[in-house]
C-alpha cells in the first residue's frame, strides 16, 4: 500500500469546493438530526424550544466534523487498491475507530458540561439531556462518560466509515472518468494516424499514375507532357501545404480537384469533359479531405481509360435535410459487379475507411449504375459548417 494523495488523481482534500461540501453537508446533518429529535419529542408530548435540539445536535455532529480531516486526509493518503485491500481496510478500520473513540470522549464530556449546565446555562438543553436520561434511552446515554457512551462510539465509527467510503467513491469516479478521457484521447490519436497513413497512400497511388501519363505523353506530344508536369508540380505543392486534417472546406477540395481535373484534360484532350455542380452557399461546408480526388480517378480510369470516344465527368454537390451529398458521375463508364472495387480499388479502399472512421454509421458510399451507360459514385456526409482561412489583404 503506497500513498497516492498527488500522483495520477486530484487530491480530494486539495480542492476549495470541497471543503464548502463538506460544510454545507455537516450543516445539514445537524439542521436535520435536530429536526429529527424535535419532531420525536413533540409528538412525545414534550414543548422544548427547537434551539435547544439544534444546540444538542451541534454538539454531536461538530466534534465529529472536527476531528473528520484526519480521516479524510488517510483516505485520501492512502487510496484503496487492488493489490493492497487487506491492508488499506485495516488502516481505515484502525483510525475510524481511533476517530470515533476519541470523539466519543469529547461527546462525553461534553454532555457532562451541558448536563451541569455550566457551559451555556441553557436549561432547555440541560432538559433534553435529563430526559433522554431518565428515559434510559440507550442511543443518548452518554451522560457518565466514555463507558457508557458505547452505542456512541459504534456511531461513530459508523459516520467515519461512510466518509472514508465517500472518499474512496470519488477517487473511484475520477479514476473511471480519466480512462474515459484517455481512451477517448487513444482513439482520436489513432483515427487520426490512420487517416494520415491512408492520405499517405493515397498520394503515391495518384503520383504513379499521372507520372506514368506524362512519360507517355513525352513520346508523341512533348508540350502536353510539360504543361501537364506543370500542373502536377501545383497540385503537389497543394498537397504539401495542406495541414493534416482530416476536414477541410468544401472551396479547398474544389480547388484540388480544378487541378486534378487540369492535369487529366491536358491527357486526355477533347475527348474529356467535365463539369461541377455546386451552390455557391455551400463553399464553407465540411468534406473529407480529398476525398473527391480519387473518386474522380476512379472514374476517368474505368471510363474513359478503358473504352473508346469521349466522356464526360460530371460532379454534383447539393444539400438535403441535414446530410451533403457528392456525386461523381461518368457517363460511358460500366460497372463490373463480378469484382469488388471496394476491397481491390486502393482510392475506393481508402475512401471507404476514412468515411467509417470520421463519421462511422452517419456517412453512406456507394457505386450505381446508369442506364444505359455509366457509373455514379455517391457519398453522403453529415452536413456541418467550417470557417473558411481569411487572406490576408482580402476586402470583404
Amino acid at each position: 500500500m503506497t500513498p497516492s494523495a498527488t500522483t495520477s488523481n486530484r487530491s480530494l482534500v486539495r480542492l476549495s469546493s470541497f471543503w464548502v461540501i463538506c460544510f454545507v453537508a455537516w450543516n445539514m446533518v445537524v439542521v436535520l438530526n435536530a429536526g429529527q429529535w424535535y419532531i420525536y419529542d413533540l409528538f412525545a408530548g414534550h414543548t422544548t424550544p427547537l434551539l435547544a435540539y439544534l444546540t444538542l445536535s451541534m454538539a454531536v455532529w461538530y466534534t465529529r466534523a472536527a476531528l473528520s480531516p484526519i480521516v479524510l486526509y488517510v483516505a485520501a493518503r492512502y487510496r484503496l487498491r487492488e493489490k493492497a485491500i487487506v491492508k488499506a481496510l485495516c488502516l481505515y478500520i484502525v483510525v475510524a475507530l481511533g476517530a470515533g473513540l476519541l470523539t466519543s470522549a469529547v461527546q462525553a464530556f461534553t454532555f457532562q458540561l451541558v448536563r451541569s449546565g455550566r457551559p451555556l446555562q441553557d436549561q432547555a438543553v440541560a432538559a433534553i439531556v435529563h430526559r433522554y436520561a431518565n428515559e434510559g434511552d440507550a442511543e443518548y446515554r452518554i451522560l457518565s462518560g466514555l463507558v457508557r457512551s458505547w452505542n456512541y462510539v459504534l456511531y461513530n465509527l459508523l459516520t467515519y466509515c461512510m466518509v472514508i467510503g465517500l472518499v474512496q467513491a470519488w477517487y473511484y469516479y475520477e479514476d473511471a472518468r480519466r480512462r474515459e478521457l484517455q481512451t477517448a484521447q487513444l482513439h482520436a490519436e489513432l483515427a487520426q494516424t490512420r487517416l494520415s497513413l491512408l492520405r499517405m497512400q493515397l498520394h503515391p497511388h495518384f503520383l504513379f499514375n499521372t507520372l506514368h501519363s506524362i512519360a507517355t505523353l513525352f513520346r508523341y506530344d512533348p508540350d502536353a507532357a510539360e504543361d501537364m508536369l506543370l500542373r502536377l508540380s501545383q497540385l503537389l505543392r497543394a498537397f504539401l501545404e495542406q495541414e493534416e486534417t482530416p476536414e477541410i472546406p468544401l472551396e479547398k477540395e474544389l480547388t484540388f480537384l480544378e487541378c486534378h481535373l487540369g492535369i487529366e484534360q491536358v491527357r486526355f484532350g477533347d475527348r474529356l469533359h467535365s463539369s461541377i455542380e455546386v451552390a455557391p452557399n455551400l463553399m464553407d461546408y465540411a468534406v473529407p479531405a480529398l476525398i473527391l480526388q480519387p473518386l474522380v480517378e476512379n472514374a476517368i480510369r474505368h471510363g474513359i481509360g478503358k473504352h473508346e470516344g469521349p466522356d464526360a465527368i460530371q460532379v454534383r454537390i447539393y444539400l438535403e435535410t441535414d446530410s451533403l451529398h457528392l456525386d461523381v458521375v461518368n457517363r460511358n463508364g460500366v460497372l463490373d459487379k463480378s469484382s469488388n472495387r471496394f476491397q481491390h480499388g486502393i482510392g475506393l479502399r481508402n475512401t471507404t475507411v476514412r468515411l467509417q472512421t470520421l463519421y462511422r454509421d452517419r456517412a453512406t458510399f456507394s457505386l450505381d449504375s446508369l442506364e444505359p451507360t455509366g457509373v455514379a459514385a455517391r457519398i453522403s456526409i453529415p452536413a456541418r459548417r467550417i470557417p473558411l482561412p481569411v487572406i490576408p489583404g482580402k476586402s470583404e
